[in-house]
């Protein structure tokens, strides 16, 4: 785990880590575009807090998508 970076919020400042972790939850039937954990663009798993203390909540996996 390592610390991705700090963003300077208008109220609130927001730490943002980064590890290599397996979902917990793995989606039974995920969507056709979907890259799982650990490879592609969810290579790594985020999670944010307001203080180094926590607590922390961890964001969602990405789904690639065509524009």
């Amino acid at each position: 785990m390592r610390l991705w970076g700090k963003i300077l919020g208008t109220d609130k400042d927001y730490y943002i880590v980064e590890a290599s972790a397996e979902d917990p939850n793995p989606n039974p039937d995920p969507p056709a575009d979907f890259e799982a954990r650990g490879t592609g663009i969810n290579t790594y798993a985020y999670w944010v807090a307001n203080s180094p203390m926590g607590p922390w909540t961890a964001l969602e996996d990405l789904v690639c998508s065509d524009l």
